[in-house]
């Protein structure tokens, strides 16, 4: 679709703006996602997917994109909850709206916690952690119920 103004025709295609490569390390374990940011002449998102170990290998060689490595236990409220959904759906086996809903109300908590108190980076992650299964599991038992 194009739009016109009094600068001329513009056109309203999506184009991508940015890539980024993110390596996260939880309990152990690593998960890549790869974001890529989009933008119209009055809009734009950001997609983010799981990706697999030689995608971001080739990414990191290449030296073209933004390729960073995060510690979640270290630094979880500096994690985007789309990207928390993703790993979480794939480390629990559930579905993307469910993770995606436990991410928010145990990020939600978190943020209540840190309002009131101070707390270091370890307890942020446990409490997360915490609220995230306690969330998940009521989710799983209205599924069931259903």
């Amino acid at each position: 679709m194009i739009k016109f103004s009094r600068a001329g025709a513009k056109d309203n295609r999506a184009r991508l703006r940015w890539v980024k490569y993110f390596k996260y390390i939880i309990e152990g374990q690593e998960y890549y996602i790869k974001e890529k940011a989009y933008t119209t002449y009055c809009d734009g998102w950001i997609n983010e997917e799981l990706i697999v170990k030689e995608t971001y290998e080739k990414a990191v060689k290449r030296g073209k994109h933004k390729c960073k490595e995060i510690i979640i236990e270290e630094n979880i409220l500096a994690v985007s909850m789309r990207s928390l959904a993703l790993i979480y759906s794939e480390i629990y086996k559930v579905n993307i709206t469910d993770a995606n809903k436990s991410v928010y109300k145990a990020k939600e908590a978190l943020l209540l916690v840190i309002k009131h108190c101070d707390i270091s980076s370890s307890t942020e992650y446990r409490i997360f952690n915490k609220v995230f299964n306690y969330h998940l599991s009521i989710q799983e038992e209205e599924s069931i119920a259903i």
